[in-house]
């Protein structure tokens, strides 16, 4: 027999029947049960408490607050009602009134765990992390085997930096079985965030499905740190996470990059040569590995990387633009030359083998060749500043008018090439123009203090001014340089353009 208001039932036996019925999910009879009987017992607390639980299953936040709000007032010191109170606060966004609620609750029974772990996890929202590992550890102690508990205290603590306390936590969350790894990989992210890839690479161990999509999520990291020139840090995530997923070339093509820049040449060697073989058709593994012979002056080794690729595929102009630069840097130019406009012919407009063609043409003295090619040139790179330094160059004493109009066009491009500076001082030293020709030396000296060059043709404007002690001055750095070695500033040069 079902016990209804106005059958002899006591209060009591009502809120029981009501919390029977919500529990069996029958929201609507314990809803009416409570409402028929606050209409006759407004005062009854518990009837307002449990009234209000049904209302948040519902989502009725606001009449739920009400009810909360009635029963703290007719029974301030239950820390239950306290609790409820705070809990419909947050739904409503008023996490500061939320707090004073809980630790209302608190203050009335310190050991309450939804009112710990409810604190706890606003304080971690407000970034309080030692507020929050305080309430989240005794809400730990007092039921440890909770699995929203233990990932809300896992989680302050890898955003408190704390990474040893959270890696204990990490067997227990292993233990709770399929329903605990989507929070384990969330603490994996967070472990990577956090600048931890190793610890998050422990939470997702034993895990193939999470292991992978977290090397994934950490590879994608990696290469945005890269991207932003932050390699020690993307080295680090690699190597965190490189065990945890099947070989994939991108991943050690990635790598090898980064110990590319990072200048450490076998280990870049070793990833790129392992990306080949995992994916031998892909021209950038190949490009990439003859670009880290070139970058450590060994051009024999990249011109067998090249020559190896173009066995495979034979077609890429990228490919013949690698071998060219590599046969130029190794000082055979015919063959150099005939293996850039080989690239041209299966790429006529790439702008980095032009660059590479015209330096050649130029450091070779081969004039009326780079001027026949240097307006395609252009063209195709129109924001290059080393066509108009070439374009310049050639020119030079033939026609210094225009010459001038080119290099000050490459300066404009580029401020902080010295060798523009460098050929429009010596042009201008040409048109008897001593004054700003000493200018545009000085600026490329201060740009490059081993331009022997510019302090020779500086020293030779002083001595023709009858300046002899500048010009000595000049002419001491000339036999200082020359005694130091040369430089190969032009091999950086073309490497930093055509990688860029």
């Amino acid at each position: 027999m079902l016990l209804r208001v106005g059958d002899g039932s006591s209060p009591q036996e009502i809120v029981n029947r009501a919390f029977h019925d919500f529990q069996a999910g029958d929201d609507s009879s314990a809803r009416s049960l409570l409402a028929a009987l606050l209409e006759k017992d407004p005062a009854n607390a518990p009837a307002r408490n449990l009234l209000g639980l049904v209302l948040m299953k519902q989502r009725q936040f606001s009449s739920a607050k009400q009810e909360f709000e009635a029963a703290v007032r007719l029974q301030p010191e239950s820390a239950a009602n306290h609790t409820n109170l705070g809990n419909a606060l947050v739904q409503l966004h008023r996490d500061p009134e939320a707090k004073q609620e809980y630790r209302r609750s608190l203050a009335i029974k310190s050991q309450d765990e939804p009112a710990l772990e409810n604190l706890g996890l606003l304080e971690a929202r407000a970034r309080h992390y030692r507020e929050a590992e305080d309430c989240l550890s005794r809400a730990h102690a007092l039921k440890p085997g909770d699995l929203t508990i233990s990932a809300a205290l896992a989680a302050s603590l890898i955003s408190d930096k704390k990474f040893s306390d959270a890696e204990s936590l990490i067997p227990e969350l292993s233990q709770a079985g399929e329903v605990a790894d989507a929070s384990r990989y969330s603490l994996a992210l967070l472990s990577l965030e956090s600048g931890e890839p190793e610890l998050g690479s422990k939470f997702v161990s034993g895990d193939p499905k999470w292991q992978t999509a977290f090397q994934t999520a950490a590879v994608e990291r990696a290469e945005t740190l890269s991207a932003a020139k932050r390699y020690a840090e993307a080295l680090r995530i690699l190597t965190a996470v490189r065990d945890l997923g099947p070989p994939r070339a991108g991943f050690h093509d990635l790598l090898g990059t980064i110990y590319y820049e990072l200048d450490k040449p076998q280990l870049a060697i070793d990833e790129l040569q392992t990306a080949i073989r995992l994916e031998p058709r892909e021209v950038d593994h190949y490009y990439k590995l003859g670009m880290m012979f070139l970058k450590h002056r060994t051009p024999d080794g990249a011109i067998y990387v090249f020559e190896t690729a173009l066995k495979v595929l034979p077609d890429d102009h990228k490919l013949w633009l690698g071998l060219g630069l590599s046969n130029y840097i190794k000082g055979d130019l015919a063959t150099a030359k005939t293996n850039l406009y080989h690239a041209l012919s299966l790429q006529p407009r790439d702008g980095p083998t032009y660059t590479v063609l015209c330096d050649l043409l130029a450091q070779s003295h081969q004039d009326a060749e780079l001027l026949s090619i240097i307006g395609v040139a252009v063209e195709v790179q129109p924001d290059n500043y080393l066509l108009p330094y070439y374009y310049g160059r050639v020119l030079g004493a033939n026609d210094p008018k225009q010459a001038v109009l080119q290099l000050r066009k490459s300066i404009q491009l580029n401020d902080r090439f010295p060798r523009s500076y460098y050929e429009l001082g010596k042009v201008l030293a040409q048109t008897g123009d001593s004054s700003a020709a000493i200018s545009a030396l000085d600026r490329s000296i201060e740009l490059d203090p081993n331009l022997l060059e510019a302090h020779y043709q500086l020293g030779e404007i002083y001595r023709r001014k009858g300046q002899r002690s500048l010009a000595e001055l000049q002419f001491a750095a000339v036999r200082r340089i020359r005694k130091d070695g040369s430089s190969d500033e032009a091999v950086r040069r073309l490497l930093f353009t055509i990688e860029k």
